[in-house]
């Protein structure tokens, strides 16, 4: 899941980077990289683990996987 917003009184998009079967950025967690012009891009940033969001549910019932 990736997503894009824009923070208008700043003229900031922020793009949160999430998907698990890709790992060309990174290994498969969730990062967040900005723009103000839609072409220069942050270097994306570490926002949270797979394995911490999972090291609460009980095997077999992922809820972010």
């Amino acid at each position: 899941m990736n997503a894009i917003n824009i923070y208008q009184p700043l003229n900031v998009v922020a793009a949160t980077l999430w998907d698990y079967w890709d790992d060309t950025v990174g290994p498969p967690d969730m990062y967040l990289t900005t723009s103000t012009d839609l072409v220069r891009w942050t270097t994306p940033t570490l926002v949270v683990m797979v394995s911490d969001l999972l090291s609460e549910d009980p095997m077999g019932r992922w809820l972010y996987v």
